[in-house]
């Protein structure tokens, strides 16, 4: 059921940058506006599935997907879809695209991002609680770092305008290591874990932001949707799951703070193979 619950799911996030970039047209610089509500529904969605779940239990948690589904669908329906849009057949091959070597770079640094984030979206609460920090203080930290990505998106639109995306992918991921390494080692203190949960801004949200619109500039119309369920698929799905799958064969052999580490190394070499992207990104 839930294998087929995610295979129907997951046309949903490709889709939807699609139609948000091609609503954007030339103000694409304005996506961060759009997805920080997404970050926002992320925060209510903890908040209050939480308070739900705490006093009703979890038989209430498929009435409440239920309803958030059935919004969702209607939202969608009401999507409005301009007039070039409609009848537009698509003969795009994506492979003429990944024949360049400049996008074959990117999609793989976008796939060891992924990767590096395996130890953080896995293992992040558990490392905590073995630290000793209660429920509570996580949750925390998993908020200020998802309000830092919502600050992002905001002022998103003036950063683009003035660094290339190739610049905002390589600070990202050199960030990413940095934050990991801080995560691995330093977690003993709150200021610096605060400090590592900030660095969420960049580390996911521009980096994101980055990636996204490096996809669509890459691929054509016909193509774009295809381009951006290759990103979601080759980066969130196979890198993070690869990401997640190594972190937990690494945790009992090395234990937690050496899994960051190696989310670190991830990140750099992600950072490097940057490196070699060219500026037809910029």
């Amino acid at each position: 059921f839930l294998g087929c619950f995610s295979f129907l799911m997951a046309g949903i996030l490709p889709i939807g940058e699609e139609r948000t970039f091609s609503a954007l047209s030339k103000k694409a610089n304005l996506y961060g506006r759009i997805r920080l509500w997404g970050s926002v529904g992320f925060i209510l969605a903890v908040i209050f599935s939480g308070l739900i779940f705490e006093n009703y239990g979890l038989i209430f948690f498929h009435t409440v997907t239920v309803i958030v589904l059935i919004v969702l669908v209607f939202s969608i329906i009401f999507l409005p879809l301009k007039k070039e849009d409609i009848n537009v057949i698509s003969h795009d091959s994506i492979f003429a695209v990944l024949r360049h070597p400049g996008v074959v770079f990117a999609f793989f640094s976008f796939f060891l991002m992924q990767v590096a984030h395996g130890p953080l979206n896995g293992f992040f609460s558990i490392f905590l609680e073995e630290l000793g920090y209660s429920k509570f203080s996580i949750g925390l930290f998993w908020g200020l770092s998802v309000l830092a990505e919502i600050v992002l998106f905001f002022f998103l639109p003036k950063i683009l305008k003035r660094f290339s995306i190739k610049k905002i992918l390589s600070l990202s991921a050199f960030l990413a290591a940095i934050r990991f390494f801080l995560i691995g080692w330093c977690s003993g203190s709150a200021l610096v874990l605060c400090f590592s949960q900030v660095l969420h801004a960049f580390t996911f949200g521009a980096f994101h932001a980055a990636g996204i619109a490096a996809v669509n500039r890459a691929f054509t119309y016909n193509s774009a949707v295809r381009g951006q369920a290759l990103y979601t698929s080759l980066g969130y799905g196979a890198g993070g799951g690869l990401g997640v799958m190594l972190s937990g064969l690494g945790w009992s052999e090395f234990g937690g703070s050496w899994v960051f580490t190696g989310g670190a190394i991830v990140a750099l070499l992600s950072f490097m193979v940057i490196m070699f992207v060219p500026r037809v990104f910029d």
